[in-house]
């Protein structure tokens, strides 16, 4: 059976409906290429901040006693783990806000689905 024929403003709807999808998945794909950005960004510093303390653990050793050396890497490792924990924080808030949008364009997909559904039986019931 041959589909029946879009009107003018239908045909609008289902653009203004492609447009939009085509801007959340764009959004959606620069939101993962930041996340992953600033992933790689994390990694790096990581990496310096360990080579860093490394550095600085074995130039503590050099010119101090073992005690103030012990207590010097405690206190580098307790920095670490703040900075560890404000960046899981971070990366925490991250994932959220980009799950509360995936939610958004879902409620959003949902909506359009039921308004095309609404739309196909007033026209049933019209063309009756």
């Amino acid at each position: 059976m041959p589909r029946r024929k879009l009107s003018v403003k239908e045909k609008k709807e289902s653009a203004e409906r492609r447009r939009k999808n085509n801007a959340l998945t764009k959004r959606k794909m620069r939101q993962d290429e930041e996340r992953r950005q600033l992933e790689q960004e994390r990694d790096r510093e990581a990496r310096r901040l360990s080579r860093q303390d490394e550095e600085r653990r074995q130039m503590e050793q050099e010119r101090n006693t073992e005690s103030h050396r012990i207590s010097r890497q405690n206190e580098d490792r307790h920095q670490l783990e703040q900075e560890r924990d404000r960046e899981a924080r971070r990366i925490s808030r991250q994932y959220e806000a980009r799950r509360q949008m995936e939610q958004e364009r879902d409620r959003e997909a949902r909506r359009l689905s039921r308004q095309d559904e609404a739309r196909r039986q007033m026209e049933q019931e019209r063309d009756r």
